[in-house]
């Protein structure tokens, strides 16, 4: 074998007692030197809502600041709080590394999962076939572009990859006891994830029916993990976003506000199912071709950004093959120096039902290839394990993955969500001294949908925000709209407007006069961030128009 060459018996005995560690340690490094050198985060999320939800949270606000944020205003804020820590305490290049930090742990996990796929202790082949795959989920165009970022999906992952982990290697106690245990250590991990993220459903669904069938197929009852599954994940999901939703609902009378209101019919929203369909697949054919779009690099399909990316393409040719293995009926045991001779056949069957059904979900409920995060970092392991099946020879084996590696690491763009040098403040925010007073009210008129939340704790506390347009517009009388209309009215301190300088289109005049206001051609000041010009003009209050007239001014 030629990897037994490459260690030394002393040095072979280090890496077996050592090798996780080992793994972690330069995997995470190496992930942090890179968003190093990507520079400072500057998503249009983490300016929308990701720092100043937890801003608004942790001072009192969620009531007193009105769709500051947009629709995002009424995300759940708990996952972020770590960052908005980061970010506000420490220098930019430290909260930043520390983000990178948090994602690279990750690396060990996928690590770890393709190890389980493979029977027996620790070898060379084992090792380098584990440190490949995950070098291919590590580099994917996603996950790659969101380390360093305030992006979640990364940390999603953690929790879909780690229960993924949890549940494989329970089937390595045939006789099942346990089961309700680690199942219910696995729920607690997928509750929380769906607490933070909801969109993390499809893969929990995955997971369960990973279980199911991997039971069933090893004539095992499946009741005892499903309930610990279910358990589980109710505490998870209590502990995750118990609260938030418990607020949502006695505020809104939704607990997912302002989501699914044509079920729960809170007042304060349209009775609509709001659902990002941009990037769901006209058909069917279209959604077979995802993956032909993206090696191709028409990444547009599913994502807002340029990527490119074969990884799915290439499992296109590994899939066909794979499944004749992993669903036939058990017969002769395959000889052990083959490579099917090595896997795990309860663990390569959960991966394969896992990884394909998810990803149907996903592409059939969203296809927004962010979400896609926690299968991306999998598609190394899920390609060593069709690999390891469809060619048998341990020596051509070796050969396609040290071919196979490098060439989807090397022709991988990843996407990029916004970076800037690194500096001493992460938003760099000045100007806000000259144009605010105590106890103004600030009118965002952004119909364009720009990001402006993260300035807002730059503002007094006695400042107050309410966002009339964007991508959740407001009418007076309606839902929250009336809110708006009646804080507005009601207002008797200065009301300025703020949005992006010379932004502000006669839709964005419109509106305003609707609610009643007009801004003055005189008392304009500028705000600059590290991102943006702002403006910020004295408001006069005028009449509402009739339809088809024109406002006046209030004396």
């Amino acid at each position: 074998m030629v990897f037994v060459a490459v260690f030394s018996d002393r040095a072979w005995q280090f890496w077996q007692r050592w090798h996780i560690v080992l793994v972690s340690v330069f995997g995470i490094s190496a992930l942090t030197y890179w968003s190093i050198l990507q520079g400072q985060d500057q998503n249009w999320d983490l300016r929308n809502y990701h720092y100043s939800a937890v801003y608004r949270l942790l001072n009192n606000r969620l009531l007193w600041d009105i769709a500051p944020s947009q629709i995002q205003s009424w995300f759940n804020p708990f996952p972020y709080i770590p960052y908005y820590i980061a970010i506000r305490s420490l220098p930019p290049i430290v909260s930043g590394s520390l983000m990178a930090i948090v994602a690279g742990i990750n690396i060990v996990l996928v690590y770890a999962l393709t190890l389980s796929l493979f029977k027996g202790s620790l070898t060379p082949l084992k090792s380098v076939t584990a440190i490949a795959a995950t070098l291919i989920g590590a580099t994917a165009p996603m996950f790659l572009s969101e380390v360093g970022t305030t992006f979640i999906d990364n940390v999603m992952s953690l929790f879909i990859v780690g229960a993924g982990l949890i549940l494989i290697r329970m089937y390595r106690n045939p006789d099942g006891s346990g089961d309700v245990v680690r199942a219910g250590w696995a729920g607690l991990l997928l509750g929380i994830a769906f607490g933070f993220k909801q969109t993390v459903a499809v893969f929990i669904a995955g997971l369960v029916l990973a279980t199911v069938v991997t039971c069933l197929l090893s004539r095992r009852s499946p009741v005892r993990p499903v309930l610990g599954l279910f358990v589980g994940g109710l505490v998870g999901t209590a502990l995750s976003v118990g609260w938030w939703s418990y607020f949502l609902f006695t505020t809104y009378g939704n607990p997912l506000f302002p989501f699914y209101n044509k079920i729960f019919q809170s007042p304060y929203f349209p009775l609509t199912n709001f659902i990002d369909v941009n990037f769901l697949p006209k058909s069917f054919m279209a959604a077979v071709g995802y993956p032909i779009q993206w090696a191709l690099g028409n990444s547009f399909v599913s994502c807002e950004m340029f990527f490119r990316d074969f990884r799915f393409v290439m499992l296109y040719a590994l899939l066909a093959v794979g499944a004749v293995f992993l669903l036939r009926p058990v017969r002769a045991v395959e000889p052990t120096k083959s490579m099917p001779g090595l896997l795990d056949r309860n663990a390569c069957v959960f991966l394969f039902v896992f990884f394909v059904f998810s990803y149907v979900a996903w592409i059939s409920m969203f296809a927004i290839h962010r979400y896609l995060v926690p299968l991306e970092i999998l598609t190394g392991a899920f390609s060593v394990m069709l690999l390891a099946v469809s060619v048998r020879n341990r020596t051509a084996f070796i050969i396609v993955v040290a071919i196979l590696t490098p060439a989807l690491v090397l022709t991988t763009i990843p996407a990029s969500w916004g970076r800037s040098s690194f500096g001493r403040s992460w938003f760099d925010v000045r100007g806000v001294d000259s144009i605010n007073k105590p106890d103004t009210l600030y009118v965002v008129v952004e119909g364009g949908g720009a990001p402006l939340g993260y300035v807002i704790p730059f503002f007094g506390k006695t400042s107050r925000f309410v966002r009339i347009a964007g991508n959740m517009m407001l009418t007076p009388g309606v839902g929250l709209g009336a809110s708006a209309k009646d804080v507005i009215d009601n207002h008797k301190g200065p009301i300025r407007s703020l949005q992006v300088k010379e932004q502000m289109i006669p839709e964005d005049l419109k509106h305003l006069r609707i609610f009643g206001l007009e801004p003055s051609a005189t008392d304009c000041g500028t705000i600059t961030t590290k991102f943006d010009v702002l403006q910020s003009c004295q408001l006069e209050r005028v009449s509402p128009p009739a339809p088809g007239g024109s406002a006046s001014v209030v004396p």
